[in-house]
């Protein structure tokens, strides 16, 4: 079950936060890292970014329940198996769209292309 870093981490709060609770975080931390009073800080303006997208999220009951439905699938997934170091010559992935097109998928397009360039060369 993979770890899964939701607006609630970002809030600092529990999963079953109430309301006032989301609330009382998102004031504890905007005073805490506004830009306004953080002017030294660079990064602060990142900061109350990440705050406030999870504080739109998780104040709005619709949101926050299709953000606890991606948590609860993104938990359920298996892990991702570890990478494989690479055997003979790359392949190209392309996407295209919804689906990835097969690298010999790819290559035969690719080979096509060039004999009917030969060919309408010789016409």
């Amino acid at each position: 079950m993979p770890k899964v870093h939701s607006h609630y981490e970002n809030l600092k709060i529990a999963r079953d936060a109430s309301p006032d609770d989301i609330r009382a975080a998102y004031r504890t931390l905007t005073r805490r890292h506004h830009p306004d009073r953080n002017p030294e800080n660079a990064d602060s303006e990142r900061v109350m970014s990440v705050i406030n997208v999870a504080y739109g999220v998780l104040s709005d009951p619709v949101k926050r329940a299709e953000h606890d439905r991606w948590i609860a699938i993104s938990e359920a997934a298996p892990e991702k198996p570890a990478a494989r170091p690479m055997r003979g010559k790359p392949t190209l992935h392309v996407p295209t769209g919804r689906y990835q097109t097969p690298p010999s998928e790819l290559e035969k397009a690719a080979v096509q292309r060039a004999r009917q360039a030969r060919f309408d060369k010789r016409v």
